[in-house]
């Protein structure tokens, strides 16, 4: 611009802040939030199909500890995460390094493509758990959610080690 400053705030942008302050956040009864997590020896994919790389992953769950016990889940118990848009069965960690209210998941897993040892892998795809509907994306940007995404957690099985 003339004054030689970039001039972000824009109406689209003071829009976006005035509908999230009027849309104040809110949890359903029993509802997690399910955000992702980067496994930087992994590099989210990128190395599936290396033996080096993935003898020792092992994507897991984090929960806390209070949700868990609310929902009578177990360290190492295979749980249930869905919503209206899908379900993965996966191992949950208990941890107090995630937020109560919220679960962890590491993205990049559930492969289903051309790669053997990728293919073999545990885990499972989070993003069958985001939205394909245009109306529950990201308004400005067009991306869905990948984060933030409301589930719900359930055990499905007994911990592995019992």
């Amino acid at each position: 611009h003339e004054d030689g400053k970039a001039h972000i705030w824009t109406e689209i942008i003071a829009g976006e802040f005035r509908r999230l302050r009027a849309d104040p956040f809110t949890v359903e009864r029993g509802e997690l939030k399910l955000f992702g997590r980067r496994l930087l020896h992994s590099m989210n994919s990128w190395l599936h199909n290396s033996d080096r790389v993935i003898r020792n992953a092992k994507p897991t769950l984090l929960m806390h500890p209070n949700d868990a016990q609310d929902r009578q889940i177990d360290d190492g118990q295979i749980v249930r995460v869905q919503n209206t848009n899908g379900k993965i069965e996966v191992q949950v960690e208990l941890s107090g390094d995630v937020v109560p209210g919220s679960v962890n998941y590491p993205h990049g897993f559930g492969h289903n493509g051309g790669w053997r040892k990728a293919n073999a892998m545990d885990g499972a795809n989070v993003n069958v758990l985001a939205s394909s509907n245009p109306q529950d994306w990201e308004p400005i940007s067009g991306n869905c959610h990948l984060d933030g995404v409301a589930v719900q957690v359930s055990p499905v099985a007994q911990p592995a080690d019992k």
